[in-house]
């Protein structure tokens, strides 16, 4: 009979946040960010952070390489309020000197004062020294003319390697149409169903 139990096929875990607590919230994200050098990049940035999910898990995959010199930051940007105030702010009391937190829309619609952080913040970093990863995935809005609106306005000569999440309808064109307006300069990289690595082909 247990064994009868064991082999029964259980139901999928819908629920997201249960996903989030059982550590098993896109597996594929979790699995890039754990095994990326994330210490090898000056700066991280995420765009769309929603509940702050995967900006705890960048800053906890750097943490855990316990290297004293490292200095990398993450800019973590979210336009929600109540995401923002309820996931984001106390990750800035846990890791106060390694994040920066932006509480606005990135790209055409953001505010001036987030435009001139931005642009003074990558004013302050390398060329080719940065990670970015975007979530276009966001209803009501074609994946592909989110992302490139937004990295439009974003200084694509200091980043090394974006990962960016697609919606489901038509990730593969998405992609392409994406590296062919913006990132002819990279490699595209499928590692999942909608989600693509674009490393700069230096």
């Amino acid at each position: 009979k247990n064994f009868r139990n064991f082999l029964r096929p259980r139901k999928y875990i819908k629920d997201t946040i249960l996903q989030r607590k059982l550590g098993i919230y896109e597996i594929d994200t979790n699995l890039i960010l754990h095994f990326l050098p994330l210490y090898k990049f000056e700066s991280l940035i995420e765009i769309g952070a929603a509940r702050g999910y995967f900006s705890k898990k960048m800053l906890d995959c750097l943490n855990k390489r316990k290297r004293r010199m490292v200095n990398t930051k993450l800019v973590s940007i979210e336009p929600s309020k109540n995401l923002y105030t309820k996931f984001l702010l106390p990750l800035k009391k846990e890791y106060n000197d390694q994040i920066y937190l932006i509480n606005d829309y990135c790209g055409p619609n953001s505010s001036l004062e987030t435009n001139k952080f931005l642009k003074h913040f990558f004013k302050g970093i390398s060329n080719n020294s940065s990670f970015l990863f975007l979530d276009a995935d966001y209803e009501g809005f074609s994946p592909c003319e989110l992302a490139i609106s937004i990295l439009r306005t974003v200084n694509i000569r200091k980043i090394n390697l974006f990962l960016i999440e697609m919606g489901n309808k038509n990730p593969i064109k998405d992609a392409k149409l994406i590296k062919y307006e913006l990132l002819n300069d990279f490699k595209i990289i499928r590692f999942s169903k909608k989600r693509f690595l674009y490393l700069r082909d230096i």
